[in-house]
């Protein structure tokens, strides 16, 4: 992605970034995908 910094660790392996995302009923009644955290290894 674009402008994301990417960072290594002195094994050469990077460092972990994810969204955390629920599958859930949205205000029209259907199921899909929300975003609800995101984690990242510092």
């Amino acid at each position: 992605r674009q402008g994301t910094e990417i960072r290594f660790n002195a094994d050469g392996d990077a460092y972990g970034y994810y969204n955390i995302y629920q599958y859930q009923r949205n205000e029209e009644g259907r199921f899909d995908y929300s975003l609800i955290g995101s984690w990242k290894e510092v």
